[in-house]
């Protein structure tokens, strides 16, 4: 259900301390959800603490917290910040609390789980035997969170073996923590390795969605969570084990493109120079005798970095961004128009008479290049050339990001039509071959450029199918 930002931790820490050191690393990661947010910490008689909320992240470390909680002693935590992808934009933030006679269990995750109906309808539920919050239907971290719990019980008890056997029974994307009441942290990623992951185990354990996260809070040595992978910490002894569904990884190229920070790692390839690759290979791919490069803050700044190096054409900050309003794209849909017609302003003298190259990263529903072209022209812009360092975003993802139909994407339309619709003078995509040559990995997916998605298994392949003949999201 969710493109979205999480971290855990099992260590010894006051409720302060806890609340400070997780809502540091969710801080880090709100470019991948900014709707809300929740942790979950777990006191050292056993029992979770369950924190949700719409508001602002920066208003916990402003919050008075009574004195008999600031000290209560904490083993562990987990933290999450939102950005919906299916379901309802109104739905409770996770993480999810599951509580049983043998375990209790918290638990968040980044990704999408695409067939959550039909494995709601096909596994039954163990009734009675369970509390689950929050108390919602229809929304696939609750049914994550039952699945692993069935496999829990199948499994004698193990909450490590259950994740094992997790990738046989969903289809899409997860990167997934689970603290147990044992207490036991336990994160783990989809054999496809579709998002990323990473941990640090130096003085305690702690996680992230991405190493930036974990940088900021002193932890300089980490690692990157295997496609498949499976890593336990109970506090004395890590264990790294591997799912027991062995697939061809193919992570997200799109993480590369836009979703993760330019500071980040994923599968060792710094995202920083990925970007500034695909900006270079943009400029072979699609010149243009522009007088000015204009990048579109923030996530096309590096690329435009690459295209100004590789074409030799000067690169300005023409565009201010308002920090308050954050990431257009993972803005809910009622919302998108407003955001960024407030959020960007044109400096006037960086383009006033100039031929403008514009880059950006992608193109996916045209909100914010109908807002900037008319802008940059308004503020004296001669002509205003459109660079995108990813071809053209054609197909829905069942793997965690908001594009449920291929009828909300601009790219149903080819460039020249866009061009027009937009008011640019050109449009130039840059080439699916150039983006994967700007990421050198053996295998990656790219369905959201390609439509070829990379499950392989005929009733998966079937069940995608069906999700893109239906359409639309799955509402709760």
């Amino acid at each position: 259900m969710l493109m979205c930002g999480i971290s855990a931790f099992l260590d010894e820490a006051t409720f302060k301390e806890a609340i400070e050191e997780i809502a540091m690393m969710l801080y880090s990661l709100q470019h991948r959800g900014q709707e809300a947010f929740g942790i979950s910490v777990l006191s050292k008689d056993r029992k979770f603490l369950v924190m949700r909320s719409r508001h602002q992240l920066f208003s916990l470390f402003l919050k008075s917290w009574k004195k008999e909680l600031i000290e209560k002693k904490v083993i562990g935590g987990i933290g999450h910040v939102r950005y919906s992808t299916t379901g309802s934009y109104s739905a409770p933030s996770q993480p999810v609390l599951l509580e049983s006679n043998d375990i209790k269990f918290s638990l968040a995750f980044n990704g999408t789980i695409a067939n959550y109906k039909e494995l709601d309808s096909k596994l039954a539920r163990r009734k009675g035997e369970y509390r689950i919050s929050p108390k919602i239907k229809n929304n696939d971290s609750i049914t994550l969170a039952n699945v692993l719990y069935s496999l829990y019980i199948d499994n004698e008890k193990d909450i490590v073996e259950a994740l094992r056997y997790l990738p046989n029974y969903v289809i899409g994307g997860y990167s997934i923590v689970v603290e147990t009441n044992e207490p036991r942290i336990v994160i783990a990623k989809d054999p496809y390795g579709f998002r990323p992951l990473s941990y640090s185990y130096e003085s305690g354990f702690y996680a992230a969605s991405e190493n930036p996260a974990l940088e900021l809070i002193g932890k300089k040595s980490w690692k990157e969570v295997l496609p498949g992978e499976i890593v336990s910490y109970d506090g004395g002894k890590l264990e790294r084990i591997y799912s027991e569904r062995k697939v061809e990884p193919s992570p997200c190229l799109f993480e590369y493109v836009y979703f993760s920070r330019s500071d980040s790692v994923f599968n060792g390839i710094s995202i920083y120079d990925a970007r500034i690759n695909m900006g270079r290979y943009l400029a072979e791919y699609a010149p243009v005798d522009g007088d000015v490069v204009i990048p579109v803050p923030d996530s096309g700044r590096v690329i435009a970095l690459g295209y100004s190096k590789a074409s030799g054409i000067p690169i300005e900050e023409g565009i201010v961004v308002n920090k308050y309003l954050g990431r257009g794209f993972i803005t809910p849909p009622f919302q998108r128009p407003l955001v960024t017609k407030i959020k960007y302003n044109i400096v006037e003298e960086a383009v006033r008479g100039k031929e403008v190259v514009l880059i950006d990263d992608s193109i996916v529903r045209g909100t914010t290049m109908s807002d900037l072209v008319p802008k940059l022209k308004l503020k004296g812009a001669k002509k205003v050339h459109i660079r995108i360092g990813s071809p053209p975003y054609k197909c829905p993802c069942y793997m965690g990001i908001d594009v449920p139909t291929k009828s909300e994407v601009i790219a149903k339309n080819d460039e020249k039509v866009i061009a027009k619709m937009i008011g640019a003078d050109s449009l130039i995509y840059n080439s699916l071959d150039n983006l994967i040559k700007a990421v050198p990995l053996r295998n990656l997916c790219h369905a959201c450029f390609s439509c070829k998605y990379p499950f392989s298994e005929k009733s998966s392949c079937e069940y995608i199918k069906m999700l893109i003949d239906r359409g639309g999201r799955n509402e709760i």
